[in-house]
């Protein structure tokens, strides 16, 4: 999973994470601005060929903090992905 949340508890503040699923982010220092999609093509359609946004490299597994005060100032920290099972499936190859 990869998702971008918002909280109008912390209004301030977006938390991305980036799992195992795609995820391309770009960052504006004149615009102060952070675009996101699930891939690249669809930011570059958008952004036809303007000039100074920057893609951030973020490995997979990881969290990112932006702060709309110091957005150029993001937090990263590891993230982990633990998938549990739903109640009342059963693992693949094993039957009732």
């Amino acid at each position: 999973m990869s998702a971008v949340l918002a909280s109008r508890l912390d209004p301030g503040a977006i938390t991305v994470i980036k799992g195992n699923k795609p995820l391309s982010l770009r960052y504006s220092r004149k615009h102060r601005a952070v675009l996101y999609a699930s891939e690249p093509e669809y930011i570059e359609a958008a952004l036809d060929d303007q000039r100074g946004w920057r893609e951030l490299e973020i490995p997979p597994l990881t969290m990112l903090t932006f702060r709309h005060e110091t957005l150029k100032e993001w937090q990263s920290q590891p993230f982990k992905f633990v998938c549990q099972e739903r109640k009342g499936t059963l693992p693949e190859g094993v039957n009732a």
